[in-house]
């Protein structure tokens, strides 16, 4: 007796090709690890410096942020000295003796904290080429050495303090302190001698809240300034004067 055989089986059979896939994936991963290791050389070789000795004022990364060549990681400023921007209108700065000169003098200047009092000796830095667009002002920039310099009884020149400036103007040989109202559009005083009203030209040299200090070369060293406004005005026309 016969056993049954097995049955056949009948059909086409496909066989895949997948060698370019795999190189493709060995490309992939090979151009990955380059990637990785230029990524590595790199951080081995990434420096966060700083081009001078300061603090850090405020920074602009967070940890694990990702930064890239030439993004600003952080705000800081120096220690060594500091910087105190003064604006000043064209006419005082041109009472500066030196400002626009270019001798390599250093030009004095002490810089005051109106809170404590505290005195520190600086100099006159630079003078901004342009004038502020916000304020028209000159911008004149003093700068103070070792603000963070331990003294007994003051304390540091702190960066945002704020503080008051003086440096040496001009001398005037010759010079008047009168006040405002005496000033005529800016140009002119008048002035009254023997009874006689005298147009005045002058040069407004500074000024200071209510007064005007101003040099003339033809007023005389007595005389009395007008100090109304005159109906009418003529240069030489007799006057009174009120004496109350």
């Amino acid at each position: 007796m016969r056993k049954p055989s097995a049955p056949r089986l009948s059909g086409i059979c496909y066989f895949h090709d997948y060698r370019p896939q795999l190189q493709l994936s060995i490309a992939s991963l090979r151009s990955a690890e380059a990637q990785l290791a230029d990524a590595q050389t790199r951080l081995e070789r990434t420096q966060i410096k700083a081009p001078f000795s300061g603090r850090i004022r405020s920074k602009l990364v967070d940890l694990g942020q990702y930064v890239a060549p030439g993004q600003a990681v952080a705000s800081i400023y120096a220690t060594d000295e500091v910087e105190v921007v003064v604006p000043l209108s064209s006419r005082e700065a041109d009472q500066i003796e030196g400002l626009w000169s270019r001798s390599g003098k250093r030009l004095a200047a002490t810089v005051t904290t109106p809170t404590n009092g505290a005195q520190w000796k600086g100099y006159v830095h630079r003078a901004e080429g342009a004038k502020d667009p916000a304020t028209r002002q000159v911008n004149v920039v003093v700068r103070v050495p070792r603000p963070y310099a331990a003294t007994a009884g003051r304390s540091p020149l702190l960066v945002g303090s704020f503080t008051a400036v003086s440096m040496p103007g001009a001398e005037l040989e010759r010079y008047f302190d009168v006040p405002r109202a005496a000033l005529r559009d800016g140009t002119q005083v008048w002035a009254v001698a023997d009874e006689q009203l005298a147009m005045h030209p002058v040069t407004v040299v500074q000024e200071v809240e209510d007064r005007v200090i101003l040099t003339a070369p033809d007023l005389p060293d007595t005389f009395a300034l007008v100090l109304s406004d005159l109906a009418v005005v003529t240069d030489g026309m007799a006057v009174r004067t009120d004496t109350r």
